[in-house]
Parts: C-alpha cells; sequence; structure tokens
C-alpha cells in the first residue's frame, strides 16, 4: 500500500500554515494606529433631493403602411 506523497500529518499542516498566517498577520500590521487612520478620513459630500413629479411618456414603434398587401378577391 501505497502512502500518499502529500500526506503531511498534523505537525507537518501546522508547520506549512505557521509561516502563512505569519505573513499574513505581518502584512496586516502596517504600522499606523487608529488615530491616524481617523486622521485620514476622506471628504465626502452631502446633496439634498426633493420630490417632484416627472413626465413619463412612452413611444413605441410602429408601421404607418403594410409590409404586405393581401388582394381578396370573391370566387
Amino acid at each position: 500500500m501505497r502512502k500518499n506523497p502529500i500526506d503531511y500529518g498534523l505537525f507537518g499542516t501546522i508547520a506549512l500554515c505557521a509561516p502563512l498566517f505569519s505573513i499574513l498577520w505581518l502584512v496586516g500590521c502596517n504600522g499606523q494606529t487608529e488615530a491616524q487612520q481617523a486622521a485620514q478620513a476622506p471628504e465626502v459630500a452631502v446633496v439634498v433631493i426633493q420630490p417632484q413629479r416627472v413626465e413619463l411618456s412612452t413611444e413605441l414603434p410602429g408601421r404607418t403602411s403594410p409590409y404586405r398587401i393581401a388582394e381578396i378577391r370573391p370566387q
């Protein structure tokens, strides 16, 4: 019976994941405190709107002349 070549076991899994998580943790700590981040808040603009009535019209396409003419004759 062959052993799976990627079977690291519990210790191997921890040994592989620990550096990854520590790198992610260090990248998340970019040296700025919360006070510095709050001081860099972007400026915003406020727009006040008022409800009003708007005329809505729908224009549907149509033909003004037939595309085919049928001649109906008595028999």
